[in-house]
């Protein structure tokens, strides 16, 4: 007489709607997922531009002066960034890490070769290994607008922001659409160091 057998294994029609489940669930958290991460770089350029800028306060706390070359001094406010001359962002960022290099060769602007500012490594940088400019979390260099003409004001959307910003540095990031837009209104998702 045969005995049936015992049958332990799940169907394929089990097996499917496990998989099923399990997409369901995973297409559930993948947007609680870019959320996190998203929340977690715009935390990172926060810290990056209050960082730049109080380096910049300490510079010139230190020295008097802003950490650009006499040809930039008492010129109306200057934006350094990406489209107004990267190269001199570069040299404002190689002076506060107290690089001897570009405009700072020799330490000229920086004499007493003081770090004011260290940049954190990132793993997966974008740039080359000569490539001295700053980048936000995604990936666009930082943009620093500074007070050249010394009158401790910095006009910066000033309309929406309640006025001009009263500091001697106000450094941008364009935050993930990578567009500049006005920081001081509702769904702007610029960073910006006075905010």
């Amino acid at each position: 007489m045969n005995q049936p057998r015992c049958q332990n294994a799940f169907t394929l029609i089990e097996m499917l709607t496990v998989i099923a489940i399990i997409a369901i669930l995973a297409g559930l958290l993948f947007p609680a997922i870019r959320g996190a991460i998203t929340k977690g770089k715009v935390a990172q350029a926060n810290a990056d531009v209050r960082a730049i800028e109080a380096a910049i306060r300490q510079y010139y706390t230190e020295y008097g002066k802003l950490p650009v070359t006499d040809a930039d001094q008492g010129v109306s406010d200057k934006f350094y960034g990406p489209s107004s001359g990267t190269d001199k962002m570069r040299d404002i960022i190689d002076v506060l890490r107290a690089n001897a290099t570009g405009v700072n060769a020799n330490n000229v602007l920086n004499p007493r070769r003081i770090v004011f500012y260290e940049p954190p490594s990132r793993k997966g940088a974008v740039g080359d290994s000569n490539d001295r400019s700053i980048y936000d979390p995604w990936g666009e260099p930082y943009r620093i607008k500074l007070d050249n003409n010394y009158d401790g004001q910095i006009e910066y959307y000033s309309s929406s922001c309640g006025g001009d910003q009263r500091t001697v540095a106000v450094v941008i990031s364009f935050g993930p659409n990578k567009n500049q837009d006005n920081p001081c209104t509702s769904g702007s998702d610029e960073i910006v160091s006075f905010r």
